[in-house]
């Protein structure tokens, strides 16, 4: 049935957590140009791609309804699925 998330709580990524990871996944192009260029001076920078292969965007449903989120989750599960045969 999967995890709770009753209280995660969503917060900004910080440079010292991310330059431990070899990726990182976000949903927009433009989060992943941010991240690229936050991390485009250290030396063990992860490779940071949009979590869709084809770089689409997946939308934030921050702040939306429940279609909103259930659109987004949509789409986060089409991209992982996607993406799973280069993770096996």
């Amino acid at each position: 049935a999967g995890r709770s998330l009753a209280n995660h709580r969503a917060h900004q990524a910080q440079l010292e957590d991310l330059i431990r990871l070899d990726r990182v996944y976000t949903m927009t192009q433009a989060h992943r140009d941010h991240l690229q260029h936050a991390l485009a001076r250290q030396p063990h920078a992860p490779l940071v791609e949009t979590l869709h292969p084809d770089g689409r965007d997946i939308q934030d449903p921050y702040g939306g309804n429940r279609a909103d989120y259930k659109r987004a989750a949509n789409d986060i599960r089409d991209a992982i699925r996607e993406r799973l045969p280069e993770w096996l």
